[in-house]
């Protein structure tokens, strides 16, 4: 049977780009599958101080990745906003 669609998902920050790289860089996958969309859940409360972070020299700030990756960004916890 076919898959409809394939979701992964990443626990807490991780940068996409090593996992778009990835499934980019196996031809049958890339052949096979579209990645439809980067999508950031982000939680409202802290989601600030994530992006402010400063990292060490070299060091990626993945928050900022992941936003700068998203083709949508859903947000949680509005609620303690």
């Amino acid at each position: 049977k076919q898959f409809d669609a394939v979701l992964l998902e990443t626990t807490g920050l991780a940068d996409p780009a090593p996992i778009i790289a990835t499934i980019k860089s196996n031809q049958w996958i890339d052949d096979n599958f579209v990645i439809d969309a980067v999508i950031c859940l982000a939680d409202a409360k802290h989601v600030q101080l994530h992006l402010d972070e400063i990292k060490p020299d070299g060091a990626v700030n993945e928050a900022v990745q992941q936003v700068a990756f998203a083709d949508r960004i859903l947000l949680n916890k509005v609620d303690l906003v």
